[in-house]
C-alpha cells in the first residue's frame, strides 16, 4: 500500500471511530424518558463584496406535540481581517410559553451584534463566536442582555461526493436579566455534534444532535435532546 493510501485510510478510520463514538454518546444519553424537541433551520447567504456579505435565517422548533417556537433573523456580516468578522443585525421571535395556566404567544425584538473570530490548522478549523442580544420580550417589566458564547470545529475530513463531515460546537448563555438570581444567570448550555454535506455546489445540508441543559429556577437543570436538520444556500 502507498503511503498516500495508507494516509487515506488512516483518516477514514479515524473518522468512522468518531461516528461510532457519537452515537454511543448519543444512544447513553437518550437512556430514559428524555425531553425531546426537533428544530429546522433555513438560512441564506449572499455576498455582496469579498468582504461584505448579507444572511437570513428562519428556526422553526416543535416539541413532541407541537410547534412552540419561530425566528427571523437578518444579519449583515463584514470580515474586517481573514480571522475576524463582525455582525449586526435584528431577530424577530414568535414563542409559546404558559402563561395564567395555558401557552399563550409572546413576541421577542432581539438586536443582536456578533463578533466572530477563526482560526485554521492542518485543515481543522475552529471559530469563535461572541454574541450579544438585547431582549425586547412582551409583557418583561424591563429589556435585558444576553451573552451568548460558542466553540466550534469544523474537521478536514471528507466523504462520498457530497463531501460528508462531522462538526462539534458547545455554547453557553449568560442572561443579566433584572431579578434573575447570580447563580442562575448562567442558564443554559448546548452541545452538539453533526454532519454537513455539499449535496449541490451552493448547497450545504446539516443533520445534527443537541443535548441542550437549561436552568429551571425550581428543577435545576434539565436536559432537552434536540434531533434537527439545517439547509444553507450561499452566493
Amino acid at each position: 500500500m502507498t503511503p498516500m493510501k495508507q494516509d487515506t485510510t488512516m483518516t477514514r478510520k479515524s473518522g468512522l471511530k468518531v461516528c461510532a463514538a457519537v452515537l454511543m454518546l448519543t444512544g447513553a444519553v437518550w437512556a430514559g424518558k428524555p425531553a425531546i424537541n426537533y428544530w429546522t433551520d433555513y438560512q441564506l447567504e449572499y455576498g455582496i463584496t469579498d468582504r461584505l456579505a448579507f444572511t437570513a435565517e428562519q428556526e422553526n422548533w416543535y416539541d413532541t406535540d407541537r410547534f412552540y417556537l419561530e425566528e427571523t433573523i437578518l444579519m449583515a456580516k463584514v470580515k474586517v481581517f481573514d480571522w475576524f468578522s463582525v455582525a449586526v443585525g435584528d431577530r424577530f421571535v414568535d414563542e409559546r410559553e404558559v402563561h395564567d395556566g395555558k401557552r399563550q404567544w409572546r413576541y421577542e425584538n432581539r438586536p443582536t451584534l456578533d463578533l466572530l473570530f477563526k482560526h485554521s490548522y492542518e485543515g481543522f478549523t475552529l471559530d469563535w463566536r461572541n454574541r450579544y442580544e438585547y431582549r425586547d420580550k412582551e409583557g418583561a417589566d424591563r429589556e435585558w442582555m444576553r451573552f451568548r458564547n460558542r466553540l466550534r470545529l469544523r474537521t478536514p475530513w471528507k466523504w462520498t461526493d457530497w463531501k460528508i463531515s462531522p462538526y462539534v460546537s458547545e455554547e453557553l448563555y449568560y442572561e443579566d436579566r433584572h431579578g434573575l438570581a447570580k447563580d442562575k444567570r448562567l442558564n443554559q448550555m448546548r452541545s452538539l455534534v453533526g454532519l454537513s454535506m455539499k449535496p449541490a455546489e451552493h448547497v450545504t445540508i446539516s443533520v445534527f444532535y443537541l443535548l441542550m441543559h437549561k436552568q429551571s429556577s425550581d428543577r435545576g437543570w434539565q436536559p432537552i435532546h434536540v434531533p434537527g436538520i439545517e439547509l444553507k444556500l450561499d452566493f
